[in-house]
């Protein structure tokens, strides 16, 4: 999927193809966290869609398929394009102007898209179905439904009038087809890894704790409580919310096992735990610590655990300033686990500032497209797992001129020897590399 956005804040122009592995690269105060959360952001918006104009749903059945399909998306551009600022909101808890936000899907998404809107009766539906929507378990119907090309049925609605909810069964219906399109083989959910999460991981309870108070009237339309009380963006709020409704699910402890191992044994020397009140850290020499009193480096890495074990079905994961508080040495490790939870199955996006970090990813990517991988590996102590084993991935420069940013993506030149030549570093570099010839001179 491609998200085009115009005059954001200090973003002129973006141009962003989100399939694998997404990479800003770019000065601070460029405007990558901005983009991070508002692309983040958009993603939730569009798996709850309210109040979208209906071109096309006349009556049912009603079918989604390669004929229709574009128009479905061209009717959620239109929505996007009268609620842009009210998105915006919503994401960033402040009143910020936005030039246009658009979506693009991949033509090979339309191509094998199916899904149908009918109405069914309860003796249609298999008994398993109601499982995963108890409220109409003694419902006597009829219930609106989407139905997928498998053949599964999904429940939307009860006691269903067309006459009454046709507006509510078109959104429902647009929000279900953008979360197919949007799916990954985790899952669609979002998890944003903020800049501050090392501070964040230590007070979150405290600070969602003053909301436990709220009132039913001081919840969004979702049903969910309003970080704007809190100063904080709907990303940031979300973050903190995963870490408190965080539960361990053995099978995905199971899954991702080489990943953790990856983790514990080669980065963090010893094991993140979540146990009573806290998280805790034990080291490989048998010390056992909480959090708070491990290292930042512990901190940083302790919600990618939480990740990897986590229940929750996410497939996007937003890892804004991928490499704070990591030493360099630390850094060319973890550019190895990125790939790795890459090749899992996790889309991800993340951003640097860090010529070491932003090497590092290089490196390991042309690694991956080497022909001779194996001789190079060998002599530096790469495995297999941390080859990229997809092409399917992205390089943006976020370029400053004049208090705006343009978003321009780097291209890939592997077949020069170079991988990613991002020319922002190259200047810093020249500039300490002139500053010692300058000194050497005197």
């Amino acid at each position: 999927m491609e998200i085009i956005v115009e005059n954001f804040g200090k973003i002129k122009s973006a141009r962003i193809n989100l399939e694998d592995y997404t990479i800003f690269i770019g000065n601070n105060n460029s405007g990558k966290t901005y983009l991070m959360q508002l692309i983040y952001g958009l993603l939730i918006e569009l798996k709850n869609i309210y109040g979208a104009k209906n071109t096309l749903f006349k009556s049912l059945p009603f079918r989604a398929d390669s004929t229709n399909v574009k128009k479905i998306v061209d009717c959620v551009n239109e929505w996007l394009k009268k609620n842009k600022n009210e998105i915006v909101k919503t994401i960033f808890s402040e009143s910020l102007e936005i030039g246009k936000i658009e979506i693009q899907i991949d033509p090979y998404k339309y191509e094998s898209y199916c899904s149908e809107l009918k109405i069914l009766e309860k003796k249609e539906i298999d008994e398993n179905v109601f499982s995963f929507k108890e409220e109409y378990k003694e419902s006597k119907g009829p219930f609106l439904c989407l139905v997928n090309r498998e053949g599964e049925i999904i429940i939307l609605d009860d006691d269903f009038s067309m006459r009454r909810d046709k507006p509510r069964a078109w959104d429902f219906f647009i929000s279900c087809v953008m979360d197919d399109l949007l799916s990954t083989e985790l899952g669609s959910d979002c998890l944003y890894l903020p800049a501050s999460r090392s501070g964040l991981n230590l007070v979150y309870k405290e600070i969602l704790a003053g909301q436990a108070s709220y009132r039913f009237s001081e919840m969004d339309l979702r049903n969910r409580m309003n970080p704007q009380k809190l100063g904080l963006t709907r990303p940031v709020f979300d973050y903190m919310l995963f870490l408190q409704k965080y539960r361990f699910d053995s099978d995905a402890s199971m899954s991702n096992r080489s990943e953790i191992d990856f983790i514990n044994k080669k980065i963090i020397k010893g094991e993140i735990s979540n146990k009573g009140n806290g998280i805790r850290y034990k080291t490989d020499t048998g010390k056992d610590l909480p959090l708070h009193l491990s290292s930042s480096m512990v901190n940083e890495l302790s919600p990618i655990i939480h990740l990897l074990t986590s229940s929750n079905d996410v497939g996007f994961v937003f890892y804004d300033e991928v490499e704070t508080c990591q030493h360099p040495t630390t850094q060319l490790l973890l550019a190895r686990l990125l790939n790795r939870l890459v090749n899992v199955g996790y889309k991800l996006i993340i951003s640097t500032h860090s010529d070491t970090m932003a090497a590092a990813i290089n490196n390991i990517l042309y690694l991956s497209r080497m022909k001779n991988e194996k001789k190079v590996m060998k002599s530096r102590h790469y495995e297999s797992s941390d080859l990229l084993k997809n092409r399917n991935f992205h390089a943006y420069q976020f370029v400053s001129k004049n208090g705006l940013t343009k978003v321009e993506e780097v291209p890939w030149q592997g077949g020069v020897g170079l991988g990613f030549d991002f020319t922002l570093f190259n200047k810093s570099n020249e500039i300490l590399v002139d500053d010692y010839n300058a000194m050497r001179e005197v």
